[in-house]
């Protein structure tokens, strides 16, 4: 039997999960911070035009600017997620006593863990401490470690793929409401087409986009998790029945927890006001009996 719900609750375990959660922490506020201002240079950019048609040079042009240091820092920003993903795969290659991984990069030193966690448990509420100390739902309990590695990796999956068709979902309705505010003011402004297409539009249209782009990459990388989570599903079913010896089970289980460290890398973290909105709702179901297959 496993003993993964009660040593993911030790101190070292602990201590990586928040260091985790800080890095994407800092990710999602700048993230948000981004959008925050290229929202607000398009409001007030908007307002501005209506006003004077003078500053439409000067508006675009503080758009563009926001635009270019967005992409200067975004490799900056990209690198808090890696550092989360490496610590996270250094977790579960321990608490699922995976074997290694020659093409993963070893985790950040445990002096910038330890100090990144403590960063992120200083200012933790409790319910965050709960979430940190059991990671993975109780379930595991009482199931050979070779099922129980396929449930927690199910868990895993399962979480960052509904997180995702949820934050896709909002994202696209949020375009849709701009867009249909954007051609209302543009049907009772005192606007010409041309005006319209050259102020409002052209402040609002990078936002509109992006919002756009990344519904569907969220919504692709649902889907894609939705397809990992499947195959573990098989994993996990040929493991319950016998139909694998534990050396080949293991294997699988590092085959897939690869392809989770990598697609932890390429998607961004989902804003944390949409995680908390849909964390209760998702915890309830995580401890539904049979909801990662486990009976």
């Amino acid at each position: 039997m496993n003993n993964i719900y009660q040593r993911q609750q030790e101190d070292h375990f602990v201590r990586m999960i928040a260091a985790a959660r800080q890095f994407y922490a800092e990710e999602k506020r700048w993230n948000l911070i981004w959008t925050v201002v290229s929202l607000v240079i398009a409001v007030l950019g908007t307002g501005a035009i209506a006003l004077h048609r003078q500053f439409n040079a000067i508006v675009v042009l503080a758009a563009m600017m926001v635009a270019g240091a967005e992409m200067l820092l975004l490799p900056f920003i990209h690198k808090r997620r890696e550092m989360a993903a490496r610590i996270q795969e250094a977790y579960d290659h321990e608490l699922l006593e995976l074997p290694d991984d020659a093409t993963i990069p070893e985790p950040p030193s445990p002096e910038i863990i330890n100090a990144e966690a403590q960063r992120y448990l200083s200012r933790a509420s409790e319910e965050d401490l709960q979430g940190v100390r059991l990671w993975y739902t109780q379930i595991v309990q009482g199931k050979p470690l070779s099922v129980a590695r396929f449930i927690c990796q199910k868990e895993n999956l399962w979480w960052h793929g509904e997180l995702r068709t949820t934050y896709a979902h909002l994202i696209w309705a949020a375009v849709v409401v701009i867009t249909l505010l954007l051609i209302v003011v543009g049907i009772y402004a005192p606007w010409t087409l041309a005006a319209f297409l050259t102020g409002p539009f052209l402040l609002f249209f990078p936002v509109l986009a992006a919002g756009w782009r990344n519904g569907q990459t969220h919504r692709r990388a649902a889907a894609r998790l939705e397809e990992l989570n499947a195959i573990a599903d098989d994993f996990l079913q040929a493991a319950k029945k016998g139909e694998l010896d534990e050396v080949t089970l293991m294997w699988r289980a590092r085959q897939l927890q690869t392809a989770l460290y990598h697609q932890r890398v390429a998607d961004a973290p989902v804003l944390e006001w949409i995680y908390r909105l849909a964390k209760k709702r998702m915890e309830r179901l995580a401890n539904t009996p049979g909801q990662f297959g486990e009976d």
